[in-house]
């Protein structure tokens, strides 16, 4: 498999989704978690959302940086999965997340950025949080790879993970599950060797 063909496998699905689950959302009674007093104590801060865009380059880093086929293979299926696993989560108990609106002011670019991002995902379920599934994951792939460049994309997931608190798209409960998830994709999926029997 080709990187050519194996990006735009992956990034059709990926947008479709968006377009798919954001209008689906619009006609059906969604749910929302209470905030944990660790969601309360986070305070919103709308730089964080230069790392969250970052997601939208990184998870297909792998299409750049991998060079066997085997590998982009895995990929393909792992990144697949890990959003057909999502998909069950949004159709059987979609959750929007509960937004400090009322009292936010325009007063920079970055705020701007943000009203922005509200306004657009205003209806795309966020349990379990596909941003911190998709990165992880994509992490935990460039890790197996390259070994000795392993702290960089641990660095870049973590902060898109930590962004999605602090811009108040996500709730704990949505990170927690998408680290969860990427975990056992990447296990199942890319890790683990295939064992045939003689």
């Amino acid at each position: 498999m080709t990187r050519l063909k194996a990006f735009l496998i992956v990034f059709s699905v990926w947008v479709w989704q968006y377009a798919i689950f954001s209008a689906v959302g619009i006609f059906r009674d969604v749910n929302t978690f209470s905030l944990t007093s660790a969601d309360e104590y986070i305070p919103l801060w709308p730089y964080a959302i230069i790392f969250y865009n970052m997601y939208f380059f990184f998870i297909f880093a792998p299409f750049v940086l991998l060079k066997k086929s085997e590998d982009l293979k895995k990929v393909v299926v792992s990144l697949l999965s890990a959003m057909a696993i999502a998909w069950v989560f949004f159709i059987i108990y979609p959750v929007l997340m509960v937004r400090p609106i009322a009292g936010f002011q325009i007063s920079n670019t970055f705020d701007s950025m943000l009203a922005n991002l509200w306004n657009f995902d205003l209806y795309f379920p966020v349990f379990p949080s596909e941003h911190v599934l998709m990165s992880c994951l994509v992490a935990f792939i460039l890790v197996k790879v390259y070994k000795k460049w392993a702290l960089v994309p641990l660095l870049i997931a973590a902060a898109i993970s930590m962004s999605t608190l602090f811009i108040k798209q996500h709730y704990i409960f949505d990170v927690v599950a998408g680290l969860v998830i990427a975990a056992f994709v990447y296990y199942f999926g890319f890790a683990r060797k295939k064992k045939f029997k003689s």
